[in-house]
């Protein structure tokens, strides 16, 4: 039976991890963690993205790390966005959906 594993990278604002999991007997099992610091105080999306690549690279020359990953990108880059909701009137719930969706607001 073969062994299920997962390498994670994780790209956060002040570092970079690549972690390594199986499972053994129904439970999840830490078998690598590798952390690279990024130099605090960068100021634009630019020099973040160019200090996380040279962290994963050297993470991944050092450690000889390769196959496929789950990458986990930081909220920061993310939710960049500002939503904005209206709220909606009863009737413009009831008449929003045959479902009658519940929710009273809505984006746009």
């Amino acid at each position: 039976m073969s062994q299920k594993k997962a390498t994670i990278v994780n790209l956060a604002a002040s570092n970079v991890s690549v972690s390594q999991f199986s499972v053994e007997a129904g439970s999840l099992v830490l078998e690598q963690f590798f952390v690279e610091e990024i130099a605090p105080g960068l100021t634009g999306d630019d020099e973040w993205l160019n200090a996380a690549i040279a962290a994963l690279a050297s993470l991944v020359n050092t450690h000889e790390l390769k196959g496929r990953v789950t990458v986990i990108a930081p909220a920061f880059l993310l939710f960049r966005s500002r939503s904005r909701f209206r709220r909606l009137s009863a009737l413009a719930r009831r008449r929003s959906s045959p479902s009658r969706l519940r929710t009273p607001f809505l984006i746009r």
